[in-house]
């Protein structure tokens, strides 16, 4: 009897995925990426220069949207308070959007 020799693939080079562009290749090289620290003189600079502060605005204006649908379903008198909810979150929100443009 004569015994076999497990079969074995040859041994393949593992590679990873070839980098698509110089800023990956860099990052792959030495893992730090090394970006302008200012952008060049003709791009202009995003506004807003600050994000907008927290608000509950939008979390009230979409409570009022499911309060003006809900209400069509069930009753008007859940539709009118959904109509009043939406109408003083919306105005606080652009109040809050004014706010903070002429700050």
């Amino acid at each position: 009897m004569n015994p076999q020799k497990p079969r074995s693939s040859p041994a393949r080079k593992q590679e990873g995925p070839e980098p698509h562009n110089p800023f990956r290749k860099q990052f792959m090289a030495n893992n730090t990426v090394h970006l302008p620290a200012t952008p060049p003189p003709d791009w202009d600079v995003a506004r807003p220069e600050r994000p907008p502060g927290p608000s509950l605005a939008p979390a009230a204006l979409s409570l009022a949207s499911t309060f003006l649908i809900w209400g069509l379903i069930s009753s008007p008198i859940i539709s009118g308070i959904g109509a009043i909810l939406f109408a003083v979150s919306l105005a606080a929100w652009i109040k809050s959007i004014r706010h903070e443009r002429n700050s």
